[in-house]
Order: structure tokens, then sequence, then C-alpha cells
């Protein structure tokens, strides 16, 4: 028994591995790329195809998966792209090659899998991106190479891998781009750099990889986006940051995974932060905050310090210990409340986040401590 199938049962059925061996299709529906798609996994089927439908890609991929149809093909369809595919994976069929017909790209992906082809390629038709491209691979082929052609994106890539070649290199060529990425990986040849050029997305890129560079930066070039991308890798360099580049959004991202720079930042619209900082003391202090705000400065407290603290209504602290997982201690929560800018109350409000009224036991000396150290800087009568 046969069955009849539509093209896009026949697709759906090979999809679903399903067995073709008594099926019928309407053979005329198929074109060409529908025909290499199909041979390259049921060749059985090769008496029912109309060769002439397959152009030179069809057959390029066809004949990588089924090179027992070479004789059905006709080899005038291949262009430079179908050649270096086919020869890449099938190179017996170098003889029936039009070798005029490859073009720079295609030379320079060829004689990566292929280098015995060598001999047969116009070297001229290479430009700078096709031989950096080559040589990455093929390093063996550089007496070939006209240096002249390579610009800096090319040299940069180039000489990330294979820095020998750097006597080649036309250095003047290197923009600011150029030279960040050589730097990262390939230091070495910071005698070499003009610093001017790098600007300040390029520096920032540098230093979170090369951060002993930091003597030639000229901090200025840096905007707020270049800041935050370097203080969050390196917030060593806070103090040579202008902070009011960047704005609330990147300071409340920032002060999010390094509560420890609260003290230079300068918006007060930093809302709902969940800042978590883990002293030497073991203390843990979350300030999430409710009405929190102050004249230019975000404030909060740590248990080595407190950073201008000034101007804070009200904010949450979590104590736990610091094996403690940071999640477990949720229910650690209390509320120091000043009831108003005068300083002259502290008010303590234990809570959970199911809002039970309770501190567990382990806590009470670790907060008393803390409370007693809070008292004493805002002179509070506890």
């Amino acid at each position: 028994m046969s069955w009849k199938l539509s093209l896009k049962e026949l697709k759906d059925a090979l999809n679903n591995g399903i067995d073709l061996q008594n099926i019928e299709c309407d053979w005329s529906e198929l074109d060409g790329r529908d025909w290499s798609w199909l041979l390259s996994t049921q060749p059985q089927f090769a008496d029912k195809c109309d060769w002439k439908k397959l152009n030179g890609d069809c057959w390029s991929r066809l004949l990588c998966k089924q090179p027992q149809f070479a004789d059905k093909c006709d080899w005038e369809k291949l262009n430079g792209w179908d050649w270096w595919q086919l020869l890449w994976k099938q190179p017996q069929f170098a003889e029936k090659c039009d070798w005029e017909k490859l073009g720079s790209g295609d030379w320079s992906y060829l004689l990566q899998e292929q280098p015995q082809f060598a001999e047969k390629c116009d070297w001229e038709k290479l430009d700078g991106w096709d031989w950096w491209w080559l040589l990455r691979e093929q390093p063996q082929f550089a007496d070939k190479c006209d240096w002249e052609k390579l610009g800096g994106g090319e040299w940069w890539r180039l000489l990330c891998k294979h820095p020998q070649f750097a006597e080649k290199c036309d250095w003047k060529k290197l923009n600011g781009s150029d030279w960040s990425c050589l730097l990262k990986h390939q230091p070495q040849f910071a005698d070499k750099c003009d610093w001017k050029k790098l600007g300040g997305g390029e520096w920032s890129c540098l230093l979170q990889e090369q951060p002993h560079f930091a003597e030639k930066c000229d901090w200025k070039k840096l905007n707020g986006w270049n800041w935050s991308g370097l203080l969050c890798k390196h917030p060593q360099f806070a103090d040579k940051c202008d902070w009011k580049k960047l704005n609330s959004h990147l300071q409340k991202s920032l002060l999010t995974q390094h509560p420890e720079l609260g003290g230079y930042a300068t918006f007060s619209d930093l809302d709902n932060i969940p800042l978590n900082y883990v002293s030497d003391k073991g203390t843990v202090i979350y300030i999430g905050k409710e009405n929190f705000y102050s004249n230019g400065t975000i404030l909060f407290y740590s248990a080595d310090a407190v950073i201008k603290m000034e101007e804070i209504p009200e904010f949450i602290a979590v104590l736990c210990d610091p094996q403690d997982d940071l999640r477990k201690c949720r229910n650690k929560k209390f509320v120091l409340h000043l009831k108003d800018k005068k300083r002259d109350g502290l008010q303590i409000i234990f809570q959970s986040p199911r809002r039970r009224m309770y501190i567990s036991r382990e806590s009470i000396p670790v907060l008393i401590k803390e409370l007693e150290h809070i008292a004493e800087i805002y002179k509070i009568q506890l």
C-alpha cells in the first residue's frame, strides 16, 4: 500500500522520522532547494529528480552530503561561493573547478581548511579582511601578504592571535577602539599606543581587563555609562569618577552591586534600592527603605562606619551572621525610625516579611551592639 503526500506532508514526514519507503508525492511540486534538501538524507528518490531544477547552491549543498551524484551535476552553475563550500568538504572535485570564479572571500575561507590549493590562488584578490581571516588559521601564507591592505581593525584581530607579525604593523592605522581591543589581549604593545586616540568607551573596556593602565587614562573622557561599566568590575576607581555623570538609574544599578560606594552617590531619588553590605564584623546591613531621601547624597550605614548619615527619616536593616544565607535573613528585619529631622528620638519596630513581630534570639546581641553604635552617633538616649 502506498501513500500520496503533498510537499508539506512529505517534509513533515521526514522531520518526524517516518519511513518513506511506500510513499508517493507530486514530485513536480519540488524545486531545486527541495530536491537538494530531500536527497541529502533520502538519496533513494534520485530517480524522481528533475536535475535541471538544481542551481549552483543546491548542487554544492547536495554534493557535500551525497558526492555520488556528481555525474548529474552541471558544474557551470557553481559560482565562487558554491565552490569553496563544496571543496571545503569534498576536495576531490577540484579538477572540476573554474578557479577564476573564486573571489577574495572565497579564497580566504577555502584555504583555511584546504591550504593545498594555495598554488591556484590569485593573491591579489584578497583584501585586508580576507588576509587577517586567512592568516589567523594559516600564518604560513604571510610571505604572500600585501600588508598595506590591512587596516586597524584587521591588525588588532590578527595581532591578538599572532603577535609575531607586529613588525609588519603600521601602528598609525589603529584607532582608539582598535587599541582598546588589542591591549586587552596583548598588553605588551602599550609602548606603541597613542593614548590620545582612546575615548571614554575604549578606556572603560580596556581598564575592565587591564586596570594597570589607569595611569594613562584621561578620566574626563568617560561618560556615565562608561563609568558604570568600569566601576561594576573595579570599584577602586570610584574616587576618579565624576558621579554627576551617572544618572539615578546607573547609580541604582551600581550601588546594588557595590553598596560600599554609597558615599559617592549624588542622586536623592534612589528609591527601593536593595543595598547589602557584609562587614568584617559579621553583620549584614540591608537598606530597603520607605521615604528614603537625602540632600544630594545617598546615605547608608555599615557595621564599620557611618557614611554621611544625614537626613534619613527611615531605613530597614537586616542582621545576620556571615555564614547565613542572605535569603534566610529576611526574617531578621528591624526598622530604625527617626521621629523627625532633629533626631530627637529613635523608634525600633521589629518585623518579618510576614509582619510577625519578632527577631531571632541569635541576632539580639548583634542588634544591641548596632543600636548602641547608631545611638552614639545620633546622640540618642536608648
